[in-house]
């Protein structure tokens, strides 16, 4: 059963919350979507999980979607952080519980682990990153920090270049999908917005051996807006002693809306499962 609801964060902010509920589940996964989309692109994935035996939780992270703010403004990516744990405090899952989080929102989710998992919080089982956002591609990379590091902090809302929505997906209704939803952000990104990812994906990477949860990274080969170098530094630095990567060959930045998604989940489920299962 799907149903909405609004969260106040810690500072104040409304967060649209959805939650896919089934009776007896026997493990709770949290889904954390990407940079301008919104947590409703993830229905279908949301599907999966309750076919699988799972209930799903997701929200729209702020000035994203139907949440508070707007045009992806990022001020301060702590802030990010500090939602997914007015987020995850409130759920209080009850059962097994992982966390589904792609491209931003696996960038947010790491740093979240770094900063606050060691707090009085309920337990992740175990983490699935897909396009993991740690290193920005190589052809977008140099613009963003050329406009978005002294002009993050002087002129913040200076809006630059937009996502190459060819990047997203090789399906082309997916990529006519993205582009048709009106609770997706199609417009240039702020210069603090740059400047804050940049500068988190910096402090991450030089802190992964400071993780050591259970861990499925996995990449689209073709990924052409988000390094697969970043997922790799994100498996070999972790102390994880139950960790996993999968690089897809051919498929671009969203694997779980590629030609191969069903071999995708059919992964995320069985991962999972074994969890419960050891």
């Amino acid at each position: 059963m799907k149903h909405t609801y609004d969260l106040r964060s810690s500072d104040g902010v409304s967060l649209y919350n959805t939650a896919w509920l089934i009776p007896k589940a026997r493990a709770t996964v949290l889904i954390m979507h990407g940079y301008a989309e919104h947590i409703e692109r993830y229905n279908y994935e949301a599907s999966v999980l309750n076919n699988s035996g799972y209930s799903a939780f997701g929200y729209d992270q702020r000035a994203h979607g139907r949440s508070d703010g707007q045009d992806c403004y990022i001020k301060n990516f702590d802030d990010l952080c500090d939602d997914l744990k007015s987020v995850i405090k409130y759920i209080n899952p009850q059962t097994p519980f992982f966390i589904h989080a792609h491209s931003v929102g696996a960038l947010v989710t790491i740093k979240y682990l770094l900063d606050h998992h060691n707090e009085e919080m309920p337990k992740i089982s175990g983490i699935i990153t897909t396009g993991a956002a740690l290193q920005v591609s190589r052809d977008l990379s140099p613009v963003l920090q050329k406009v978005s590091g002294l002009l993050g902090r002087l002129t913040p809302r200076l809006k630059t270049i937009s996502l190459p929505l060819k990047t997203i997906s090789h399906v082309a209704a997916v990529q006519e999908d993205y582009e048709n939803d009106p609770h997706n952000y199609r417009g240039g990104i702020y210069a603090s917005a740059g400047y804050q990812i940049l500068k988190t994906t910096k402090e991450v990477s030089s802190r992964l051996n400071e993780v050591s949860i259970p861990l499925l990274a996995m990449h689209g080969g073709d990924d052409q807006l988000i390094e697969k170098e970043g997922t790799e530094k994100l498996y070999n630095r972790t102390l994880s002693t139950d960790k996993t990567i999968i690089i897809w060959d051919g498929l671009a930045h969203e694997i779980t809306r590629s030609v191969d998604k069903e071999k995708v989940f059919m992964t995320m489920t069985d991962w999972i499962q074994n969890r419960l299962n050891n």
